[in-house]
């Protein structure tokens, strides 16, 4: 009787895949082949996504009833980055604004959930700290945090980098007065040893550039959350095909739906440059994949 309704099979023969995939894959990532490990966080992901996940929060998460910008942190084993990450939203306590952080700690093996559990403790404004019991990758990840915020906003601050003092502030006034779906501004990169490395997101939104230049947007920017939700997060498609690039998706996306997305001009925030960054880790073959994948999805 189970199976003569569509949508339990349908489901019970994804469940299938993803475990056969499961275990045609661990052989070549326990060899360290990056495209076997890519592919088994996603079945890994996608047969049981939120199992066992454990959550914490300070005494503020539960007094505050209303919150405009949710800042949502994704963690993996970035223990040496994270706090600086996190502190440089504390500032936002004072703003009229009122914001909480959302952190994914995306099953670290070094010191990053204490530490922050300790950030917790400390904390002046409303802390959350979610945790899978398994790494899900950073797209999975990020959608995990989206489920667990509370903002109208949402605002995306990779563990490596900062947000400026009163940016916060200052993009969420910017949407709000434009009713805007999406505001950035700005930001300046820098290396490990305190050098500049230029700029990204330093020129207004233009479809055109992102479709024939490629992505110039991080993905530190303030969204609805509604719209996120709409969307449906992240994408987790090309988490199969390559190691970065769904913030490049959501871009695209927002290109196509004709959102509304607005630049502030001052500087928002720093990224940090590192030799081994997700990016750089990214072969030809991957880029040649997700650019198929994101031609015939994004033709027009």
């Amino acid at each position: 009787q189970v199976f003569r309704k569509p949508e339990v099979a349908n489901k019970v023969l994804s469940l299938l895949g993803h475990a056969a995939g499961l275990i045609w894959l661990a052989r070549s990532a326990r060899r360290g082949d990056r495209r076997a490990q890519l592919g088994t966080q996603f079945h890994r992901a996608a047969l049981l996504p939120e199992y066992g996940v454990r959550k914490w929060s300070n005494q503020l998460a539960h007094d505050v009833s209303h919150v405009d910008v949710s800042v949502l942190v994704t963690c993996f084993n970035y223990e040496q980055y994270v706090e600086i990450a996190v502190r440089s939203v504390f500032p936002s306590a004072a703003d009229p604004v009122r914001v909480e952080i959302v952190v994914v700690d995306d099953a670290s093996s070094d010191g990053s959930l204490a530490l922050l559990l300790r950030l917790l403790a400390e904390s002046p404004l409303p802390f959350r700290i979610v945790r899978p019991w398994w790494n899900v990758g950073l797209s999975r990840a990020r959608n995990l945090a989206l489920r667990n915020a509370r903002g109208t906003f949402v605002f995306i601050l990779d563990a490596d980098n900062a947000v400026a003092p009163s940016a916060l502030a200052r993009l969420h006034a910017l949407a709000q007065t434009e009713d805007a779906a999406a505001a950035y501004g700005p930001i300046r990169c820098v290396t490990t040893d305190g050098e500049n490395a230029g700029w990204l997101s330093d020129r207004p939104f233009d479809p055109a550039f992102l479709r024939n230049q490629g992505n110039y947007i991080d993905a530190m920017a303030m969204f609805r959350r509604d719209l996120l939700e709409e969307i449906g997060g992240y994408d987790v498609d090309l988490l199969r095909t390559i190691g970065g690039w769904e913030d490049y998706v959501l871009w695209l996306e927002l290109a196509v739906r004709g959102c509304k997305v607005v630049f502030d001009g001052e500087v928002m925030g720093t990224y940090l440059t590192k030799p081994d960054s997700m990016v750089s880790r990214i072969t030809t073959s991957e880029l040649e994949s997700a650019e198929r994948l994101l031609r015939s999805r994004y033709a027009s």
